[in-house]
């Protein structure tokens, strides 16, 4: 009797995202950008020359409004009912059908890139890969492509289309080198805005071919403003380590890293009194874990390595935070030595190696700093 054989199961069918791809939740204008006056006044002044440029990086501190500008900016931009308000400032009627769309995420326009847009994607390898970076593709699909098509909506407006790469140090190498010839010489009409609070890792050919406007962290008082809005009562700690920025502050609350002061303070006091607290390396894996954790739950493409990374990251800026508080205090502190010693757990940590033993080598750095020993080599 002749052995059967099987029939090869067809592929895995990867569907397209079921859920609408949600832009933003919601986009201010120009007049709720708190403490951002330099930043206003550049885009103001390329608006009122009507001389927009073609690319920009808006580059700073995470969570200090630089999204919520370029959606504000696209605001004035996209609307053909633009015109000088009463301090001669350029912008839309709030209740325009433009301006309605805008509200709405709908204007067809107006394009948000970022690293979740991958499950949309034509292609099942780019849906199901972890969102670790913008790859090529997503840059492709939803950068280049939607650049080279003629406008939807048409009207004499500032700008035809407005194109924004959020968080775009994301940006892998090959979609950055793609970029270039549309950076360079985008069809008529076309704005790209590089969100970034890391722009030293866009390729220099990508910077040469923008303009650079630059946001500053928030002083104290705009931040609790802001939060305020919002109905928040600053958790004073946090709102110490947010380092003037609202958004970060907002992250890290949800996140959960409140709770990490009860168990890091102690443990950083510890070590500025030459006691090794054995405990660190395990109780900061476990505060880095949680976090990440809470990064990547309720998305299954969500990189749990990048997520480990971005959250013992988290960690060391907020150490860094605590030295720079101490050398403000004291410029001759032993703390000045510390945000060397951070600078090479960052090196260690490129290196995906496992959180508990990256908390290791970081309590060591701090103390061995502390105490005036040399850093050690990272290995």
């Amino acid at each position: 009797m002749a052995k059967r054989t099987k029939k090869p199961k067809p592929p895995r069918e990867i569907p397209l995202e079921a859920t609408p791809y949600k832009p933003y939740e919601h986009a201010p204008h120009l007049a709720d950008i708190v403490a951002q006056d330099r930043a206003i006044a550049i885009l103001d002044g390329a608006i009122n020359s009507a001389r927009i440029h073609h690319a920009w990086i808006f580059q700073g501190p995470e969570g200090v409004g630089k999204f919520s500008t370029a959606l504000a900016l696209a605001r004035v931009l996209l609307d053909p009912g633009s015109t000088p308000d009463l301090a001669a400032q350029i912008r839309p009627d709030p209740d325009s059908q433009i301006q309605r769309l805008i509200d709405a995420g709908a204007h067809p326009d107006l394009h948000v890139i970022r690293r979740t847009l991958s499950v949309y994607s034509r292609k099942p390898q780019v849906r199901i890969a972890k969102q670790a970076n913008i790859p090529l593709e997503v840059v492709r699909e939803f950068l280049l492509e939607l650049a080279a098509r003629t406008r939807v909506l048409s009207g004499d407006s500032l700008s035809h289309k407005v194109l924004i790469v959020d968080e775009a140090h994301h940006l892998a190498s090959q979609g950055q080198n793609a970029m270039l010839k549309t950076l360079e010489e985008p069809p008529a009409g076309t704005v790209i805005i590089l969100i970034t609070s890391r722009e030293s890792r866009l390729v220099t050919t990508v910077r040469s071919r923008c303009q650079r406007v630059a946001f500053a962290p928030l002083n104290e008082p705009s931040m609790r403003r802001v939060l305020g809005a919002r109905e928040i009562e600053p958790d004073p700690w946090l709102l110490e380590m947010a380092d003037g920025s609202p958004g970060e502050y907002l992250r890290m609350s949800a996140l959960g890293v409140a709770q990490w002061q009860d168990t890091l303070e102690p443990m950083l006091a510890d070590l500025a009194r030459n006691r090794y607290p054995a405990a660190f390396g395990s109780a900061a894996a476990a505060m880095v874990e949680a976090a990440a954790k809470a990064m990547v739950e309720g998305d299954p493409r969500a990189s749990k390595d990048a997520a480990n990374r971005e959250a013992i990251a988290l960690l060391i800026r907020i150490i860094a935070r605590r030295a720079r508080a101490h050398m403000l205090a004291d410029p001759e502190s032993p703390w000045s030595e510390v945000p060397e010693a951070l600078s090479t757990i960052e090196t260690l940590i490129a290196q995906n190696v496992p959180i508990l033993f990256a908390a290791d080598r970081l309590a060591l750095a701090i103390h061995d700093a502390l105490q005036g020993e040399p850093a050690g080599a990272v290995v």
